[in-house]
């Protein structure tokens, strides 16, 4: 939110109106009067709420959240949600085996049951370890019966907390208050006989629908079932994080952690999206592939080098790479073809090139701007030309300010920003040739991901565009400019395209693509509902409904044409999905898929899917003009989640889907993979080289980064392949490598850039399942040459160089991280320490002492923490004690620590009584009515509007008078103060406080509205304070921002 329209409602709050100057007097009440001795008594509030008013003016909208009859009267809808509520609590109080609470489920006309447990099964198949099959209930049971085939069908996780999830898919208005309800049923774990089961049903239920949901019969019941002996994967996050800079609290800290607990200067969306990737290579040159982690504003990206003994650590500092601009795409890949991998950064709205020097740092950069750009969110790499270099394709979604503009129509945007082709003309030099290549065709979309691949056969790369709100985009190469054919190749999928990954999923020699799409419950309801969108023809009804269908798999059948499979194949559902990959979890040469979901899970128990679906995609205009009713439907929607915590199909866990010969099942549970973390992107890679594919994740809420060990007891064979390509393209980036064992040919093409804002792996892992023998390794390299390389050995990683050589018969690998915690699942509490990307200067502010002085900010030798704190607040109390244990420090480290106390003068005896216990007796003071008013509009500048604050609440100030970090909340670590403390020192900060939290300002320094807040404060009348933050406005209009390039 922009500083210039949180300051009225900050200091409105404890100024009056904020035009009008005030002038509280100081509270005069001595320690030695009778009234001070009274017992502190917390206040019904300690601040104003700030959010208050942003919260006003919602009313007709607030009121269509609710489907039911006194909101927006969808019927259909509100017997969906019951209908998920009560099946929901009967299997939950069946797992608790507490029966009794379900008397009176049954109605009075019950019309019959059906098993939902299958007597006769069909085995699905062959799948190694894995035992999958599924059947259809049968038989005629009785309404005394009906709790027990209930309990049959959750029976092996009684009494264990089993994952259970509800959805219902579709309703139907049966007449007399009897409705139809098509429910899906997904319930796994552990069972108390130690295997991982899964199960899926999906089950058609007639319910009378009254105060309360009445049971009338079960008319049909399909179940899946899918069971292994342990899961696959194992979580070794922890253990592989250890002492680098994501092995602690960092990595626990997720979007919802941040929520207001960041420097108001971040982009609140950034935080709350999530849309940061990841990639993998070795960037170092010792072998081991690295990771590289993209951050929001304020916080260094993470450059973590492998560890020969397993795990990661931290870059060497200096390396520079720990950007603070916020990052989103991450693409890994030699772009200069001096055989060291750079980096390419998405950073706001440019690409950022950091060019390695050969021993993984990066002392030089190139920035790939273009006027009037959006956010880049991913980018890719390939020879787009035909020339041996490597070009560059970034995505990019939204113009401006998205809710000012939202996609127009919503089915079929063509309001998007632009995303733009870079031409590699060597010597690190990028030319935008998005025109003269052919891309501007079809470049009005709300894109988010890309892939070069060779889609039609004829030798060179294409390009496929994901696009969010309607079609993609297959821009055909053709001699080097590129033409737009999604059409007729049936590869427009008009849905909600996020990701996309590639791979020949059925054998067929074609390459086919899974594209990561939205799977939504309610938005298959309401899109089906006769009600929606009464106005639109049939054809743009179906439309919709595909956008809600979930993900896509496009299967090739050669010279680049495509259909759709997605259904047949049994890979759509899903969730809010987003990097999809292709990879072979249990090496048998097909391809299995690994899909991260979920958008926005907040705190709140609310969810907006319903109303997402009813009434902001419901309102689009067919085509332009933007309509007031549209455009307020998204700034609501916007305004649930950013201040009033509502999820936006949360909670969604990640999938998992074997394939079983040209069919796919969930196996998420089985597996271990069905963790809910908001997924983002995902990455496959041998991460200890035993041949198995390990996953990491990258996701919205914590932890960042999840790290997977595949121990697969009976894995295939295989063999993995890197290349190493002449330069310019020393790693072969588009090459095609064949592998034949057992009379088949496996291919796989070597990407710079795959699934959403990730760069995978470029070392080819080929599952050879029970073949003995590689028959033989053929490579189509990018400029057309074709090699083969004969009978290699299995078992091993080999490096293949283009001249025909094989380099290496084994590199090393890291040694497998075999044990580590498990990180609990379920939201942190809010993160305390608030680090500010922008120092506020606040020299001069007066704060009172018990004696009746004052001590300023800015006048001590060393820096100040100001703790306010109050009698009835045990925790502030504690850290109060714990601080002034500490007196040693503090002297040595000219540190001023001033205790601010929030009681009433009524307290004050009790108050020096506290402080005296804590060692502090001859310091501190008591905040009278202006102390606290500017205290709060002090942390309202930092972090923003907030709803409430718990105490303590303490902020540091350097020796000059800047606030650089407050630490807020009843978790505030005394340890963590004093270490802050001791990093300022008695130098003074600067407008940029780096110091503490590390990184550097490469491109954007950002700039806090200085004028805004002096004139603020002083037509309140704070004219000292509006001369401290008035002359550092002055300093930086003279200066411009420090360390800029």
């Amino acid at each position: 939110m922009d500083q210039r329209l949180i300051l009225p409602l900050l200091l409105a709050s404890w100024m009056g109106c904020s035009d009008s100057p005030t002038n509280p007097q100081p509270d005069t009440s001595a320690a030695g009067d009778t009234a001070s001795s009274q017992r502190p008594v917390a206040p019904a509030r300690l601040f104003p709420d700030s959010l208050a008013s942003s919260k006003a003016g919602w009313d007709d909208l607030r009121g269509r959240l609710d489907p039911g009859p006194r909101g927006d009267a969808w019927q259909a809808e509100s017997v969906a949600e019951r209908s998920e509520q009560a099946l929901n609590y009967l299997l939950r109080v069946l797992l608790a085996d507490r029966a009794d609470n379900l008397k009176g489920l049954v109605g009075a006309k019950f019309t019959g049951a059906c098993a939902l447990v299958p007597t006769e099964w069909a085995a699905i198949g062959p799948l190694g370890d894995l035992s999958v099959r599924e059947g259809i209930g049968s038989g005629s049971f009785g309404a005394q019966e009906v709790v027990g085939l209930f309990r049959d069908l959750i029976q092996p996780w009684q009494g264990t907390p089993a994952r259970l999830t509800v959805h219902c898919t579709a309703t139907e208005d049966l007449g007399a208050a009897i409705w139809r309800t098509t429910l899906g049923v997904r319930i796994g774990g552990e069972t108390a006989a130690g295997e991982m089961l899964q199960r899926q049903a999906t089950v058609v239920i007639q319910w009378r629908v009254a105060k309360r949901f009445l049971l009338l019969g079960i008319e049909s019941c399909r179940l899946e079932e899918a069971l292994l002996k342990a899961p696959i994967y194992q979580e070794i996050t922890r253990a592989s994080l250890a002492g680098s800079s994501l092995g602690g609290p960092a990595n626990l800290f997720g979007a919802v952690e941040h929520t207001r607990r960041m420097d108001v200067q971040v982009a609140a969306s950034a935080v709350a999206l999530g849309m940061h990737g990841i990639g993998v290579g070795d960037l170092d040159g010792d072998g081991l592939e690295d990771l590289y982690v993209a951050r929001h504003s304020g916080v260094p990206n993470h450059y973590l080098l492998a560890k020969a003994g397993g795990g990661f650590r931290d870059a060497p500092p200096g390396h520079g790479a720990d950007l603070l601009e916020d990052t989103a795409g991450v693409l890994i890949c030699d772009l200069d073809g001096d055989g060291a991998r750079d980096l390419a950064l998405a950073v706001f709205d440019e690409v950022v090139v950091l060019w390695n020097d050969g021993q993984g740092r990066f002392p030089v950069y190139t920035a790939l701007e273009c006027e009037g750009g959006a956010q880049v969110y991913s980018i890719v790499a390939g020879d787009a030309d035909g020339d041996g270099d490597l070009d560059l394709y970034d995505t990019r979604y939204h113009r401006g300010d998205h809710q000012a503009s939202p996609p127009l129509p919503y089915h079929d945007a063509h309001n998007g920003a632009e995303n733009h082709f870079w031409r590699n003309d060597g010597q690190r030099g990028f030319q935008d040739q998005t025109a003269q290549a052919g891309f501007s065709e079809g470049n009005d979309r709300y894109s988010l991901a890309a892939l070069w691949h060779d889609l039609d056969g004829d030798g060179d790369l294409d390009l496929y565009v994901t696009n969010d709100f309607g079609r993609n985009n297959l821009y055909r190469n053709e001699g080097g400019t590129f033409r737009d054919v999604a059409d007729q190749a049936g590869g427009l999928d008009m849905a909600a395209g996020m990701g996309v990954s590639v791979a020949d999923v059925n054998r067929d020699g074609f390459s086919d693509l899974y594209i990561s799409n939205m799977w939504s419950a309610a938005g298959s309801r309401v899109t089906r509902e006769v009600r929606f969108m009464q106005r639109h023809p049939e054809e743009v009804r179906r439309m919709y409904s595909h956008h809600a269908a979930g993900n896509t798999l496009l299967l090739g059948e050669g010279q680049g044409k495509f259909r759709d499979a997605s259904s047949a194949m049994g890979l759509s559902p899903g969730g809010w999905s987003w990097g999809s990959i292709l990879m072979d979890f249990d090496n048998d040469g097909w391809s299995d898929a690994f899909v991260p979901n979920g958008f926005t899970t907040m705190r709140s128990d609310k969810e907006a899917a319903s109303y997402f679906w009813r009434v902001v995609v419901e309102s689009s205009p067919a085509k332009p003009p933007l309509t007031s009713e549209y455009q307020r439907h998204w700034q609501f929607l916007t305004h649930l989640g950013q201040v009033e915590a509502w999820s936006l199909a949360g909670n969604e866990p990640n999938y998992a889907y074997w394939n079983a010969r040209g069919r796919f099942v969930d196996v998420s549970v089985a597996l271990g993979l069905d963790h809910v973390e908001d997924g983002r992107s995902a990455l496959a890679v041998d991460l200890d080289g035993d041949g198995r594919l390990d996953l990491v994740t990258k996701n919205r809420t914590a932890p960042l980064v999840r790290v997977l060990r595949n121990t697969h007891p009976s894995a295939g064979n295989f063999v993995s392949i890197e290349l190493v390509g002449q330069a310019p393209n020393t790693e072969g980036v588009g090459a095609q490598v064949s592998v034949r064992a057992s009379g088949h040919a496996n291919t796989r093409t070597v990407h710079a850039g795959e699934g959403y804002l990730a760069s995978a792996s470029k070392r080819l892992h080929f599952g050879l399942g029970k073949a003995g023998e590689i028959q033989g390794v053929q490579v189509r390299w990018p400029d057309g040459q074709v090699k083969e390389y004969g009978a290699l050995p299995m078992g091993q990683l080999l490096r293949l160089h283009q001249d025909g050589r094989v380099l290496e018969s084994n590199p090393k690998a890291a040694k497998a991280v075999t044990r580590s915690k498990v990180i609990p699942e379920g939201l942190r509490p809010v993160r305390s320490r608030v680090p500010l990307l922008v120092t506020i200067p606040w020299s001069g502010w007066e704060l009172p002492r018990f004696d009746g002085t004052s001590i300023a900010t800015g006048s001590t030798a060393g820096p100040m923490a100001v703790v306010a704190w109050a009698g009835w607040d045990d925790p502030s109390r504690q850290l109060l004690r714990e601080l002034g244990a500490q007196g040693k420090r503090l002297a040595a480290g000219n540190i001023h620590l001033h205790p601010l106390s929030l009681d009433e003068p009524q307290a004050l005896d009790w108050i020096q009584a506290d402080i005296k216990k804590a060692g502090l007796a001859e310091i501190g003071g008591r905040a009278d009515t202006r102390t606290r008013g500017l205290l709060d509009v002090l942390v309202g500048l930092s972090i923003g509007p907030y709803e409430s604050l718990e105490l303590p609440i303490v902020v540091l100030f350097d020796a000059t008078g800047r606030l650089a970090v407050l630490h807020l909340g009843p978790d505030v670590s005394a340890a963590a103060v004093l270490q802050d403390l001791e990093t300022m020192g008695s130098e003074t900060l600067g407008r940029y406080p780096t110091r503490l939290g590390g990184g550097q300002w490469l491109r954007i320094h950002p700039e806090r509205p200085l004028e805004a807040i002096a004139g603020y404060l002083a037509r309140n009348g704070e004219a000292h304070l509006a001369n401290s933050v008035a002359s550092d406005l002055d300093a930086s209009q003279a200066t411009g921002p420090q360390g800029k390039d």
